[in-house]
């Protein structure tokens, strides 16, 4: 299902990667604020945007490197969505 190059395996491949840099990066987070005892350098809306930085870069090597325009075009509509619902919980005005 994953091998050919399409919009519902872009939007599929980056709703998943999206949850998982999350997990991925809050586990982080709460070993280094809860276990390790050091200030919360990631608050809430700095993790979500590390979140972001890391689908965007997972976007650019879908595109220039691995040649999937469709899947890439997929995985940017969920990127989309989410800058725009960050902006929308966040409150912060264009």
């Amino acid at each position: 299902m994953l091998k050919k190059d399409s919009l519902v395996n872009g939007v599929v491949i980056g709703a998943v990667l999206f949850m998982i840099t999350a997990v991925i990066i809050t586990a982080f987070n709460y070993m280094w604020v809860e276990l390790l005892q050091y200030p919360n350098y990631l608050a809430p809306p700095k993790l979500q945007l590390v979140v972001l930085f890391f689908n965007l870069i997972f976007f650019r090597f879908m595109i220039s490197k691995w040649k999937k325009t469709e899947t890439a075009k997929g995985m940017f509509l969920v990127i989309a969505v989410s800058v725009a619902f960050y902006l929308l919980i966040n409150k912060i005005h264009i």
